[in-house]
């Protein structure tokens, strides 16, 4: 029994051309960047809490937060494993929950 063309898997890589693979650039990423990416959101590199003390402009979300709060929501999305509750504990209290009328400051929340 043999498959035809058309049913073959594709071929697979050795380990050495996987590991080669890696300094070659590798793969492309199979999705888009997340719409909670702290870069995305900001519009500009940040890659640390201490990067968005140099941003010369901060979203305000359709005038719903102050940018000392647009500040704070940045620096919690360059933390990778603990933005969720941050995030949302930050948007629970009184003052910043009608924030969540923005869809932009939706999409954030929806992609953490």
């Amino acid at each position: 029994f043999e498959l035809k063309p058309h049913q073959r898997a594709p071929p697979q890589k050795g380990m050495l051309q996987g590991f080669i693979g890696m300094f070659k650039g590798g793969p492309q990423p199979r999705a888009p960047c997340s719409g909670a990416d702290a870069s995305i959101v900001a519009d500009a590199e940040v890659n640390a809490e201490d990067d968005v003390l140099h941003l010369t402009t901060l979203p305000s979300f359709s005038h719903t937060l102050a940018p000392s709060d647009s500040e704070r929501l940045i620096q919690m999305l360059t933390v990778p494993y603990i933005r969720i509750p941050l995030i949302l504990a930050f948007l629970a209290d009184e003052s910043r929950l009608n924030a969540l009328v923005d869809t932009t400051l939706q999409n954030v929340v929806d992609s953490c």
